[in-house]
């Protein structure tokens, strides 16, 4: 994990994959790749196969940015979903821990497992239920049936660049999948007011007074 989760600079890129204790992290797909951060080594230690599946901890974006990056599964649960006791903190109110697969079905039974109320985490206490689903058997083609998943064209399109366009191809490209599984998939549920710099800064403020504070 990149030491202090990037918290120990301002500059966002400042230690993805590293930390004192074990060195620079690396991708897999290419020399010298970022492995992206925070969770760097729990993406990294999937994608190569040392593990079918790690622990990783988000703040924001920890576990799916370097999911993303090696091609494996990555899945930031709800905030109080699964403990966060023993976590070294970062904001009280983003923290999460979540599973890294080399599938979503191998991320569901992860999740399964370390899912769950904690009297060292309160925030477990609002689970509304006290067995906690099989993740697993959501985990077939028509496990999507009824859902609604919304596509926010704004909020996308104010991201693309060259390093981003590839990723909404394959994006379009599952979209069909999507329908085809059930889901009511609407287009262009756009955000009424989408402010990407008070997006970012408020987002900022959050994470800084938790952190500092």
């Amino acid at each position: 994990m990149g030491e202090w989760a990037q918290c120990r600079s301002r500059k966002a890129s400042s230690s993805h994959g590293w930390s004192a204790y074990g060195g620079q992290v690396l991708g897999a797909y290419y020399p010298q790749q970022d492995p992206s951060g925070s969770s760097s080594g729990s993406a990294v230690a999937v994608s190569i196969g040392l593990a079918f599946g790690s622990i990783a901890t988000e703040t924001s974006g920890s576990i799916v940015n370097p999911a993303e990056r090696g091609n494996v599964v990555g899945i930031k649960p709800t905030l109080g979903l699964t403990s966060r006791d023993m976590v070294i903190p970062i904001s009280l109110r983003q923290d999460t821990v979540g599973p890294i697969g080399r599938t979503v079905k191998d991320a569901a039974y992860m999740l399964s497992a370390i899912a769950g109320k904690d009297t060292f985490d309160n925030w477990t206490s609002t689970q509304p239920f006290d067995v906690v689903p099989d993740y697993v058997k959501a985990c077939d083609f028509l496990g999507l049936k009824g859902a609604r998943v919304g596509v926010p064209r704004n909020g996308i399109d104010y991201y693309l660049d060259s390093s981003t366009n590839p990723v909404m191809v394959a994006v379009e490209q599952a979209l069909p999948t999507v329908r085809d599984a059930g889901a009511r998939v609407i287009e262009e549920a756009n955000f009424s007011s989408f402010d990407a710099p008070s997006f970012a800064r408020n987002s900022s403020i959050v994470l800084d007074t938790d952190f500092v504070g």
